[in-house]
């Protein structure tokens, strides 16, 4: 078990996450998808249709991730900028305001990078079957019109941070480094974080 920390920064090409029946991405770049996002109680519904380069195939998504940053110290948060569509931004909008109490994010993502030595796709930084129960820690920043980025589906980038607030439960992450490699998990709590071979 490692006692240092590996940095997450991964930078994602949001108009290469998109698909669409007539149009399937076929660049090589990383791509993340945030495939759950429930706030106080309330589910963002998966109204995006996203490329799983992994799989190829299709697939529903609540976002489109476009960063995701994090330290891997259980003290520091995770940071994610995404895009949504109009429905789950006022969606979102209507549940952080639903509760005069801390926000709680129930969330699962995705993100994907490509192997050029083994020339495939690989999960990269991900969940697995449980969603990682955080809370924000600062501004939750909703953008006001819709970004003209990309030329798909209309969306409005949010960002936030987020950190462990799961009363005590381990909570795992999952990364690599390539798609034939190692493949570790991180053991997250509010008090503390440990890294194991998968």
């Amino acid at each position: 078990m490692s006692k240092f920390y590996e940095l997450i920064s991964i930078a994602c090409e949001a108009r290469n996450s998109y698909a669409s029946d007539n149009c399937i991405p076929e660049e090589k770049s990383t791509t993340g998808h945030l495939l759950e996002l429930t706030v106080n109680g309330i589910g963002l519904q998966a109204d995006t249709i996203a490329w799983d380069p992994v799989n190829s195939k299709k697939d529903n998504v609540v976002a489109i991730i476009d960063e995701i940053e994090w330290v891997g110290s259980p003290t520091e948060p995770i940071g994610f900028c995404i895009r949504i569509s109009p429905k789950n931004r006022a969606m979102l909008r209507e549940a952080l305001v639903s509760s005069d109490e801390k926000p709680v994010f129930e969330l699962k993502w995705v993100v994907y990078e490509y192997d050029y030595d083994a020339k495939q796709f690989y999960r990269v930084f991900y969940t697995d079957k449980e969603p990682i129960i955080l809370t924000p820690d600062g501004r939750i920043r909703i953008q006001n019109n819709p970004d003209i980025g990309t030329a798909f589906p209309v969306s409005y980038l949010v960002s936030f941070t987020l950190i462990p607030n799961d009363g005590g439960r381990e909570q795992d992450v999952f990364f690599a480094f390539s798609a034939t490699g190692k493949k570790f998990s991180r053991k997250m709590t509010s008090g503390s974080c440990k890294t194991f071979l998968v």
